[in-house]
């Protein structure tokens, strides 16, 4: 009877000792999962850092886009105005030139 008894705490004590390796795997795979999930967060902010920084000079580039665009409009302005003056001194030189 001792034997059977001794058989039986060996083979609880050896199923105690199986779940605690079990739930010691499932534990370390939990930790592993969550050092891999912050390694990630930690990738994707810095890649969310880098879209920001390209995006911010995106914008000043368009910005800039922008200014260069409203200069040469302003430019073309003046261009078209003062060569429609010359255009009209021309025509009066030309009738005058007829006149004569």
């Amino acid at each position: 009877k001792q034997w059977y008894q001794r058989r039986v705490a060996i083979t609880a004590g050896e199923k105690l000792e199986k779940e605690r390796k079990e739930i010691a795997a499932e534990l370390e795979r939990e930790r592993q999962a969550a050092i891999d999930a912050e390694d990630l967060v930690f990738k994707l902010e810095a890649k969310q850092k880098d879209l920001e920084e390209e995006n911010n000079e995106l914008i000043d580039r368009i910005e800039e886009e922008e200014d260069n665009n409203f200069s040469v409009a302003e430019m073309k302005r003046a261009v078209e105005s003062e060569l429609a003056g010359v255009q009209e001194e021309l025509a009066t030189l030309e009738k005058k030139l007829k006149d004569a």
